[in-house]
């Protein structure tokens, strides 16, 4: 049975010190294809991000599968891959496209980790190696 995926949207400041803005693209277990609708929500994402004052410095894409799923790392990259690759074609490869693959431990069961993760860093935001560090 299909289920209806959902992509979500989420601008927050991950430190008192770094901002990312990031966009979900959810997956269906053990797949790596990506709807024509999520397609075209992640172009108009990043497509509000290459107009106007908001620029962009760099893209990471990380990619997730669960510790359980057979082939689970690679399964992570493929998802990775497939997502960096739009993010470049969607930017016109105008931004530096980082991608990272990551299984989730047996442990984390809060989420089932069938997603890739696109992480954009604003133009002249602190980097996070330039943040004191906590405590």
């Amino acid at each position: 049975m299909a289920t209806a995926l959902v992509l979500t949207a989420a601008s927050h400041t991950a430190s008192a010190c770094s901002v990312i803005v990031q966009w979900q693209v959810p997956f269906q277990p053990q797949g790596t294809e990506i709807s024509t609708q999520h397609i075209a929500g992640l172009a108009q994402w990043l497509g509000s991000f290459n107009r106007g004052p908001r620029a962009m410095e760099g893209v990471l894409v990380e990619g997730f599968a669960p510790a359980a799923a057979p082939g689970a790392k690679r399964l992570a990259a493929q998802r990775a891959a497939r997502v960096g690759r739009m993010v470049q074609t969607f930017t016109g490869n105008t931004l530096p496209v980082a991608i990272h693959a990551s299984v989730a431990a047996a442990t984390e069961q809060d989420s089932n980790n069938d997603m890739a993760v696109v992480q954009l860093v604003p133009a002249g935001s602190p980097q996070p190696f330039d943040c004191p560090a906590p405590g």
